[in-house]
């Protein structure tokens, strides 16, 4: 993103929590926004983080072989066509936004949020919600699978786009008070 690109955005949350006296930092994401959310939460000092189907780093989604898993992942053709068809615009999308990126900003430029999580000295702590079919989902969060910092909610479906299914499993608001104020 410009201007100034993830320093910029670092720089003027830092300020607006600064300005708020925030004495407890949380971030919430979806998508794309649970990549920023890891990121931010990281490099702003957030102490919880609560992510929803990350599909950063974008090489899970965004290759050519990804996108062929995608299209010929039969099972979830025959099985779940909602999570079939999900997965593969979501695949689909991130090819084209990738290329995108790539060609503007240059692949080195691309951030990977899990990278920078599991590299930094503090970190807060992160829930992952990610579809248990969603293949390019489940391999992101595989990457932080085993740090303590970090707690898994796998829902049963192929989906990226997770609300309608997670809403189906349990309330939406009752996540975000477990994440954020009990435990």
């Amino acid at each position: 993103g410009k201007p100034g690109g993830l320093e910029y955005y670092e720089r003027e949350i830092n300020q607006a929590l600064e300005a708020l006296g925030s004495h407890h930092t949380y971030m919430l994401g979806e998508s794309s926004g649970a990549a920023a959310a890891l990121y931010y939460g990281v490099r702003c000092g957030a102490e919880k983080v609560l992510a929803l189907t990350m599909p950063y780093p974008m090489a899970s989604w965004a290759t050519g072989w990804a996108w062929l898993g995608n299209l010929f992942n039969i099972r979830e053709l025959i099985n779940d066509w909602p999570s079939y068809k999900d997965a593969l615009i979501i695949s689909s999308f991130s090819v084209l936004a990738h290329k995108t990126l790539v060609r503007r900003i240059g692949s080195e430029n691309i951030f990977d949020p899990i990278e920078t999580f599991l590299t930094a000295d503090s970190r807060p702590k992160v829930t992952l919600v990610y579809g248990a079919r969603c293949k390019g989902d489940a391999t992101n969060v595989a990457r932080v699978a085993e740090e303590s910092e970090v707690t898994l909610v796998p829902i049963d479906s192929g989906r990226h786009t997770l609300w309608i299914p997670l809403a189906r499993q349990r309330p939406i608001d009752s996540l975000i008070r477990e994440t954020f104020f009990e435990g």
